[in-house]
This record gives structure tokens, C-alpha cells and sequence, in this order.
């Protein structure tokens, strides 16, 4: 049978002054120092039973981690918290720093490097996990867009696990050495270095059908599979071809409408916005092409 303060100190975490907060309900108990831990035990007892086969259990495996059990401490949450909410709201690291976001903060505060720090150690547990994933075999999925003087890739991993497609996340990062076809390939294999993985092991590729992609398939010796999204987009500028003319009398007044004496009436309702031109393809973005009028 285990001892009591053994038992204790798994389930609980000690709060300071007495206090101890469950770490499966969060339930908050108190327990004077110097007079055992009776009334943790009881609290155990009666709110989760068989806690002492759960306790035993942990101790005769490997990984004593409380994910194991289905829960985790409460300063575990907060940190993941932490993280969730800069990462979801793509916030800086430092806004964690800010005094009026800790002021509005329903968790305990965290500072940016202690943030940083767990982030880097969350990073490489989820690398060794997707690197397990992929095992041997794998397609790249990749594609790239420009902001301001910068054109970044994103670069994700197509593979199966337990009969269950699964497109993971790699990298996201600027192009350093251009936009070549050997420097896609150097990327590549840079990625791959981080997930303990080689060119070899690409089955497939998909991407653009451009003259660079076919370039990279050919190198690696495997089927360039089109982007569905890029044949879509030139399927439209197909069908667009006859309103030509009429787009591009919107496209000019959207120029002019830049400056600021001219675009003030044109707010409301719809927002004009330049149509975005885009390697191998045209995006279009027209409110509402019935309501537009030629000029006679």
C-alpha cells in the first residue's frame, strides 16, 4: 500500500499557505502543516475512487507523466493557455509582458522568455511526434506567397496513419536563396532534416503546375500531382476572358480610387479593392458584377 504523503503530493499541488488544489477536479482543500494529510486522502476517497490503483498503476510504468491519467496539473493548463491564446491570436511573445493584458488575464502571468522557453520545448516534443507519424513514406504538399519584398513557402507533410489521411504543418519560412528550383530543394531538405527525414523517402508532390514545380518533381524522381486550387483559378480567368474589358475598367478605378479625394464616397457599400495578380494565375474579387454599368 502506498504511503499517504506520497499519494498526496501526486494528486495535489501545493498552493501555498496551507491550501492544496486537486489535480484532477481542481478542488481546493486545506491541509494544516504537521498534521498529516487526512484530510487530502479523505477528499480522495470520496470524490475519486480507486485513486490508489491510479496511483499504483503510475508507478509501475515508464512515463509517470499526468497526461497519462487524462489530466494535467493547473500551472500546466495556464502555460498552454498562454500559448493558445498568443499563437491563435497571433500575438507577439512580449504581449504576455503587457501589465493591462496580465490585468485582464484570468490565468496566473507568465513572462515571454518563460513563454519562449516552453513554446521551444512543445515544438521539438510535436516534431519527434510528427517525424513518428510520417515514418518512411510521405508526400510534400508546398506552395508560396509574396509580402512586400519577402516570399515565404509553406511546406506540409500528406501521409496516413491507422488508414487516416493526415496533412501536418512543417515550416513556414522566406525563401533565402530565391525561387529556383534548387533552392526549393535546399528548403526541402532542410526541413526534412528536422523531422529525421531525406528527400528519398517523398513519394508525391503537389503544387502548382509551373515550370519550377516540374523541375523539383524531376529532380526527385516522383509524380508532380497539380494543386487543385491553381487549375481552379485558371479555370476562372478562362470564363472571365469575355468580361475582359469590364474588369478592366473596374481595375482602373480602383487606381484612382486610392487617393484620398476621390475614394471617400466610395466606402459604403462595397470596398474596392485591386484584383491581386498572381504567379501562373489571376485572382478577381468583384462585389457584385450585375450591378456594374459600362459607360456609354
Amino acid at each position: 500500500m502506498s504511503n499517504s504523503r506520497a499519494i498526496s503530493s501526486f494528486f495535489f499541488t501545493d498552493c501555498g499557505d496551507g491550501q492544496f488544489s486537486c489535480k484532477q477536479c481542481g478542488k481546493v482543500r486545506k491541509q494544516t502543516p504537521g498534521t498529516g494529510c487526512t484530510n487530502l486522502i479523505s477528499h480522495l476517497a470520496a470524490k475519486h475512487p480507486g485513486y490508489t490503483e491510479t496511483y499504483d498503476e503510475s508507478q509501475r510504468t515508464h512515463e509517470q507523466s499526468l497526461e497519462a491519467h487524462g489530466f494535467v496539473d493547473k500551472r500546466t493548463m495556464e502555460i498552454f493557455k498562454w500559448m493558445e491564446w498568443i499563437v491563435a491570436r497571433n500575438h507577439a511573445l512580449s504581449e504576455v509582458d503587457d501589465l493591462l493584458t496580465r490585468s485582464l488575464a484570468a490565468v496566473k502571468p507568465i513572462s515571454s522568455k518563460t513563454l519562449m522557453r516552453y513554446m521551444r520545448h512543445m515544438a521539438a516534443k510535436v516534431g519527434a511526434r510528427i517525424a513518428v507519424d510520417m515514418n518512411g513514406q510521405f508526400g510534400l504538399m508546398f506552395d508560396g506567397w509574396t509580402s512586400g519584398t519577402t516570399h515565404f513557402v509553406a511546406i506540409y507533410g500528406i501521409f496516413t496513419k491507422d488508414g487516416i489521411l493526415s496533412q501536418v504543418l512543417l515550416s513556414i519560412s522566406p525563401t533565402e536563396y530565391g525561387q529556383s528550383a534548387e533552392a526549393y530543394l535546399e528548403m526541402i531538405d532542410a526541413v526534412l532534416e528536422l523531422y529525421n527525414k531525406d528527400s528519398a523517402m517523398i513519394m508525391f508532390i503537389v503544387a502548382d503546375n509551373c515550370a519550377t514545380n516540374q523541375a523539383i518533381a524531376t529532380r526527385l524522381g516522383v509524380p508532380l500531382i497539380g494543386c487543385a486550387s491553381h487549375r481552379f483559378n485558371l479555370a476562372v480567368c478562362r470564363y472571365l476572358e469575355d468580361y475582359k474589358p469590364l474588369i478592366d475598367q473596374v481595375q482602373t478605378l480602383c487606381i484612382q480610387l486610392r487617393y484620398p479625394q476621390q475614394r471617400s464616397g466610395a466606402r459604403p457599400p462595397h470596398a474596392l479593392q485591386v484584383a491581386e495578380i498572381q504567379r501562373h494565375s489571376v485572382v478577381v474579387d468583384l462585389p457584385d458584377v450585375g450591378s456594374l454599368r459600362e459607360d456609354p
